[in-house]
């Protein structure tokens, strides 16, 4: 695992592209060796980023990651961002931090594709406006995370691993299809 995102083609079995996030790499490496420092240990760290999502916009083109590193074993606070790239030259667009540069462990886009949704380790869910990477809102819950197809309502897991359907803030449900 070196925490890249390998685009393939399946028809060809050839390698695209290579993505990574040398943001994350870096706040780790740095996290790390200051830690070590305050502790009295004078060695190097190598960070080992996860990939732990990855989501097309809808339109296919952008594609979006989340890394993360827990550069202490079991916190899941840790370090991460989320990077994006266009989809159609693999050109590097944009770097989001979810809350300081937590670990961030799911991302994904509203049916639309106005709305970029990260849940991390902080446990809160931040939806992203998806032009201007601009936080939108936010609202308590971990990943894994999912937009109903509607894109108002999204389901999240609650603190005690249940998962909930709850609306979006600043969005209008709706209508649920079925029973009457």
């Amino acid at each position: 695992m070196d925490g890249s995102v390998r685009i393939w083609s399946i028809h060809e079995g050839t390698l695209i592209a290579t993505l990574r996030c040398p943001e994350v790499v870096r706040a780790a490496k740095e996290q790390a060796e200051s830690a070590m420092r305050q502790r009295g240990q004078e060695r190097e760290y190598e960070p080992m980023p996860s990939v732990e999502s990855v989501a097309f916009s809808p339109d296919g083109q952008k594609i979006a990651a989340a890394f993360g590193e827990q550069v202490i074993p079991g916190n899941r606070a840790g370090v991460g961002a989320v990077k994006l790239w266009d989809a159609t030259n693999w050109e590097p667009i944009a770097t989001i931090a979810h809350d300081n540069g937590n670990f961030v462990a799911q991302v994904c886009y509203s049916p639309d594709g106005t709305l970029l949704a990260t849940a991390g380790g902080d446990r809160s869910v931040v939806f992203w406006d998806a032009a201007s990477l601009k936080e939108a809102s936010r609202i308590s819950g971990n990943g894994p995370i999912a937009f109903a197809p509607g894109g108002s309502r999204l389901v999240v897991r609650d603190g005690d691993a249940s998962l909930s359907l709850i609306a979006i803030p600043g969005r209008t449900p709706e209508r649920s299809a079925g029973r009457k």
